[in-house]
């Protein structure tokens, strides 16, 4: 167990080293797979640990690396006639930890000096007294194993499996309640908050209509149009972003419908900057309207040239290989982000229209 070690900031060293990956990979004697464990603050055995501290005094690395093995464990002495109470809301969210972690440090597992700290914060923040715990130093012969550090953030403070596990997990374990109806409450008023729509009407005399040129009368309807369109994009993807139904093939669900409003919105904006550029600047409006448009207008207007300048942007993206055609590229490479804790979700969604999709979501 103790033949683990943990190399902190190994961003640090991988900014510093000046190298692109394939070659500090060479140089450090390390695999793909070993790099994205490092990326991921996952522990290497000494063995690997050698061959980085080997390759990195090849690169003259001068900056010393930071090095920590899982040598403290948790000891819990809970006063029975304590009920702990705390909000959700008052809650800071990086210091909560996720069950599957939690039961590892109740079986005796062992973790660095470093999630000490974060062991610490999150005793507080669900009401465990200083005086109910302690953090001891073990020695070698420990053999329980370690905590898996690196898993232990709860990716959803509000919903899913993982908070309603915490909930259950807190209140059976650690004899924590939390509530968090007022967060509930706040979030479903938000919601409804973003559904609401002003309407305002705006009475033109035909006369002034056909004062306009037709330039300027196809750009007041085509905008206008447009104006209307991203309105209800933008409400379909604040509506998309929020469900109440718990578990985790419903958040699979959440995630590919929003992931389909936004590819639609960024392929409307798209559409909206290519009318921009026919409708203004095409049709030499620009030239007549630019001096008595607002500062702010001005400001944004030239923002969006700066960005749609280049055809590699992301709302371009977006537009041409997602939005509103499939694209013909080899796609098979979304499976090499499957590692040994996660697999392929499928889900399918019925009633009125079939429906299937394929995400990648954590065991």
């Amino acid at each position: 167990m103790r033949d683990w070690h943990y190399i902190r900031d190994f961003s640090r060293i991988e900014s510093g080293a000046g190298l692109p990956c394939h070659e500090l990979l060479r140089e450090l004697g390390i695999s793909y797979t070993t790099l994205r464990r490092l990326r991921q603050g996952r522990p290497v055995t000494l063995a690997t640990l050698r061959s980085i501290e080997g390759g990195l005094r090849k690169l003259k690395y001068e900056r010393p690396i930071r090095v920590e093995v899982p040598d403290h464990v948790l000891k819990l002495a809970l006063a029975e006639n304590h009920v702990r109470f705390n909000r959700i809301e008052h809650m800071d969210p990086s210091s909560l930890i996720t069950v599957e972690v939690l039961a590892q440090l109740l079986e005796g597992r062992a973790f660095t000096k470093t999630f000490a700290k974060t062991l610490r914060a999150f005793l507080q923040s669900i009401v465990v007294e200083k005086n109910e715990y302690s953090i001891q130093k073990i020695g070698v012969d420990h053999r329980k194993g370690f905590v898996a550090e690196w898993q232990h953030k709860v990716s959803d403070l509000v919903e899913g499996d993982q908070m309603r596990d915490l909930y259950i997990f807190l209140r059976n374990n650690f004899r924590t309640l939390i509530d968090r109806s007022v967060l509930l409450e706040a979030k479903r008023a938000a919601i409804k908050k973003s559904g609401s729509v002003e309407v305002v009407e705006l009475t033109i005399p035909i006369a002034n209509m056909t004062a306009l040129s037709s330039a300027e009368q196809n750009l007041l309807i085509t905008f206008g149009q447009a104006c209307n369109e991203l309105a209800v994009l933008v409400r379909l993807a604040v509506f998309g972003a929020h469900h109440h139904r718990k578990g985790r093939m419903y958040d699979a669900f959440a995630v590919s419908q929003q992931m389909t409003i936004m590819k639609l919105l960024a392929g409307k904006i798209h559409e909206c900057w290519k009318l921009i550029r026919v409708r203004y600047f095409g049709t030499g409006l620009s030239k007549k309207y630019h001096s008595i448009i607002l500062a702010e207008t001005k400001a944004d207007l030239r923002e969006l040239q700066r960005y749609f300048k280049s055809g590699s942007n992301i709302i371009a993206r977006i537009r041409n290989e997602a939005a509103f055609h499939y694209s013909n590229a080899d796609v098979r490479d979304a499976f090499n982000y499957i590692t040994d804790r996660r697999e392929c979700l499928v889900y399918m969604a019925q009633k009125r229209f079939f429906g299937m999709s394929c995400i990648f979501m954590p065991k």
